[in-house]
């Protein structure tokens, strides 16, 4: 990687736009408003129901999206704990397209879909296999909203356990609903939190622990591990207990850049994203 330092206000953005970086990707907005005229229907079995702008059939969607699960995986298949249809507690392979669930009309489903393309670009770059650019720049607004869709997909299929139960019949509010179709901003406090320290995951695992709230038990937030990375998306301010303190991890909210680095390796790539306040924080690649 050429050693300088990145001016956001002169040089052009390296996605090829011909835009300064600051006028491309680190402000780039996912338009993910469903298309006029507004329907006036709404799907009993959608997750996005109360915007009453719904199709009739309903679309089966990967609460993950299908072309991040097969990124940098021939074998199709996943080793995954924790859903209500495991006889076991402890990891077993699970082919991905099992990891779906009819949750959404095709009409929301295909509104999201440019945050699933938005996501496959940032863990493409993240991923070991993938070398091919020094740095990306990101608007980290946007790639939380795909955790948020995760979230939502996650927690309205039924697949989660919570007190060794099936968590059935939620909905998300509608101030979620509202981020997720209608761009309005996460809360400054909440958001995504990325996990250091000593964070081991297999990079053919995923590891989904939802957290809920201590006081209703309703979803706040979800701890997400794939490809040997480690995420807290949190749509509340996250309470110390809620932060996920195994393996000795910290958290790191929001940060503006992330750098990874090979081990036994000189290479060196940075992922900037707009968030001005957040920390830089290094991630050792084997």
């Amino acid at each position: 990687m050429e050693n300088r330092k990145l001016n956001f206000f002169t040089d052009k953005c390296l996605c090829g736009s011909n835009l300064l970086i600051k006028d491309c990707c680190l402000t780039r907005v996912v338009d993910t408003s469903p298309p006029g005229p507004k329907t006036n229907y709404s799907h009993p079995r959608c997750y996005a129901r109360s915007l009453n702008d719904c199709s009739k059939q309903l679309s089966k969607e990967h609460y993950i999206s299908k072309s991040i699960l097969e990124l940098n995986n021939e074998s199709r298949f996943l080793e995954v704990s924790g859903f209500p249809w495991q006889k076991s507690e402890n990891l077993t392979p699970v082919s991905i397209k099992d990891l779906a669930s009819n949750v959404m009309c095709a009409r929301h489903n295909s509104a999201l879909s440019s945050l699933d393309s938005l996501a496959l670009t940032v863990f493409d770059f993240l991923t070991i296999n993938s070398a091919n650019e020094d740095f990306k720049f990101l608007n980290g607004n946007e790639f939380e909203r795909w955790f948020l869709k995760l979230l939502c997909g996650l927690f309205s299929s039924g697949n989660v356990l919570i007190n060794n139960k099936k968590f059935k019949g939620w909905q998300p509010p509608s101030e979620w609903l509202h981020v997720l179709f209608k761009q309005k901003p996460i809360a400054e406090d909440s958001g995504l939190f990325w996990i250091t320290g000593q964070w081991k995951a297999n990079s053919k695992s995923m590891l989904l622990i939802p957290v809920m709230s201590s006081e209703n038990q309703s979803p706040i937030a979800l701890v997400f591990g794939y490809a040997g990375f480690g995420f807290l998306f949190s749509m509340v301010q996250p309470p110390p207990r809620d932060k996920p303190s195994i393996y000795n991890t910290e958290t790191n909210h929001r940060p503006s850049i992330v750098q990874l680095r090979r081990s036994n390796s000189t290479s060196v790539r940075e992922l900037h994203t707009n968030w001005k306040n957040g920390s830089m924080i290094v991630l050792e690649q084997t």
